[in-house]
């Protein structure tokens, strides 16, 4: 309809005079009623993933910040109060002392390390082999992250990069392993992933604005790995690095010198015990949310093709 030889116009009039297929009222009663009921879906599952994450960072807190985890039977004996045993620890007078590295208290047998302490850090592919624009694809064998599929909520889906098979292949790291966790480290820093069992793609690289952090096998949980990335403290500590910079950039130079509590191993699985059942859940509930934000664009894409079997107006 635009016309006009140095500029296009599409005049008033002109859009008066479009003609546009509506559905009955009947059947636009229908795909509202269908719509509003995933929309509330989808609002009642963000809502409680909040409150899962919440509660997670709670028992995450507890534990490893505020050091009221239960003191444990030994410790108890060895100190000649075994009726302290449960009691949360540091209020229940649990011995502390200085660690000069983090300038302050930690629980008696405690130290202090960086995040390649409990995880291995791993860094994406930057080398000649790395995807150009052209091969990337809508579609395809292995999801290349972007900046938008890792936002501070976790994994979003709705946006994606594919490369061939014969393209991952060619690539010598950076591709994903199921319990790892995803950093971004360029752009927007510090949102953080988990690619749990049940996140939908089954090959997934990250791209040269992130790296991978593996937990280590020596009784580290992965999810005690994501908890820390995603506390107050260690958002505190990138926001740190980050202050002055001209670039949004934390190098892995950078996130080795980033050091944190490093708790007793014994105590990592134990608190995991509570925390992993909401993080399956909240898990379970992210992936439903991006199955019904799908059938959203389904819902609305049935309104067009619901008002084409229409009369026009």
């Amino acid at each position: 309809m635009s016309h006009g030889s140095v500029r296009e116009i599409f005049g008033w009039q002109e859009m008066c005079d479009v003609e546009l297929p509506v559905p009955s009222p009947e059947k636009q009663r229908e795909i509202v009623k269908e719509y509003h009921t995933i929309v509330n879906r989808i609002r009642l599952n963000e809502q409680l993933n909040q409150k899962l994450e919440e509660t997670a960072q709670a028992i995450y807190k507890q534990w490893f910040v505020d050091f009221e985890f239960p003191i444990s039977a030994e410790y108890a004996a060895a100190i000649g109060k075994p009726e302290l045993e449960g009691k949360p620890y540091k209020s229940s007078g649990g011995e502390m002392f200085y660690n000069d590295e983090l300038d302050q208290e930690i629980p008696l047998g405690w130290t202090a390390g960086a995040l390649d302490y409990f995880a291995d850090l791993i860094d994406g592919d930057r080398g000649n082999n790395y995807p150009s624009q052209e091969e990337f694809s809508t579609d395809g064998y292995c999801l290349f992250l972007n900046t938008g599929n890792v936002t501070k909520d976790g994994f979003n889906f709705s946006s994606n990069n594919f490369v061939t098979k014969e393209k991952d292949n060619l690539m010598r790291k950076g591709k994903l392993e199921r319990n790892d966790i995803v950093l971004t480290t360029r752009g927007t820093v510090g949102n953080s992933a988990f690619y749990s069992q049940v996140v939908e793609y089954e090959n997934m690289r990250i791209n040269s604005g992130m790296i991978i952090l593996r937990a280590k096998t020596r009784g580290t949980d992965p999810l005690f790995v994501y908890l820390l990335l995603r506390s107050y403290s260690m958002k505190k500590a990138i926001e740190n690095y980050l202050s002055g910079s001209a670039q949004q950039h934390l190098p892995l130079r950078d996130i080795k010198e980033i050091f944190v509590v490093a708790p007793d191993r014994d105590l990592i699985p134990l608190a995991m015990t509570y925390a992993n059942p909401l993080q399956n859940h909240l898990d379970l509930s992210s992936k439903q949310n991006r199955g019904l934000y799908k059938l959203k664009d389904v819902i609305l894409a049935k309104m067009t093709k619901a008002g084409g079997e229409s009369e026009i107006h």
